[in-house]
């Protein structure tokens, strides 16, 4: 299990390194969990939610609402709190708005 040092090392959204210029972090951490149970929670989420919107949508859609949600959630997550932050759950609730408004 990695520590905190390596999440932030490996590309967790810290706003000041965003500042810096390292704005990968914004789609990095989204892919970084905290811990084993952070990351079951997503996989069973995206599970449950991920083949409905592919059967609705095929996969390119689900792809590219996936990335869009992880990237815009990363992005408010910066603009409204300074904390570090990891996981996937703002792409995941984004695939769950899409699927609302279908």
């Amino acid at each position: 299990m990695a520590t905190r040092g390596k999440l932030m090392l490996w590309g967790a959204k810290i706003n000041s390194r965003i500042d810096e210029g390292q704005l990968w972090r914004l789609v990095t951490s989204a892919f970084l969990h905290a811990n084993i149970g952070h990351l079951l929670a997503n996989c069973y989420s995206l599970h449950s939610i991920g083949p409905t919107v592919e059967n609705l949508c095929g996969t390119r859609r689900l792809f590219t609402v996936y990335f869009a949600s992880a990237i815009t959630s990363s992005a408010m997550s910066y603009w409204l709190s300074e904390a570090p932050a990891v996981g996937a759950s703002g792409a995941i609730f984004g695939l769950v708005n899409f699927l609302i408004l279908l």
